[in-house]
């Protein structure tokens, strides 16, 4: 715990479409965030220490959730640059698949 930064508030934003966290994504690395992760980790079963971020968990998370990087007009994820997803829609799922 104490992190703070972009990355804590995008995993904060991830937990927060998943419905595991409800506070704000104030980049805050804090009991609150620490528990909805070990919660994620848990129920998807990754054999990761427990409430670390570390890469399977950081892998699996973005992969099941929207990336938070979106242009300032909202049209989708900046990092899949207008490709099409699996589901044919550019930026809905974009990060199901790892651009980076």
């Amino acid at each position: 715990m104490g992190s703070t930064g972009r990355e804590v508030a995008d995993l904060q934003r991830r937990l927060q479409q998943l419905q595991l966290y409800l506070g704000s994504a104030d980049g805050n690395f804090t009991a609150a965030v620490e528990i909805a992760l070990i919660r994620y980790q848990k129920a998807r079963n990754i054999p990761e220490e427990s409430g670390v971020y570390g890469p399977l968990t950081r892998a699996a998370l973005r992969a099941e959730t929207e990336s938070t990087d979106r242009d300032p007009h909202g049209n989708g994820n900046s990092s899949s640059r207008g490709r099409p997803d699996r589901h044919g829609e550019s930026g809905r799922y974009g990060d199901a698949y790892p651009y980076r």
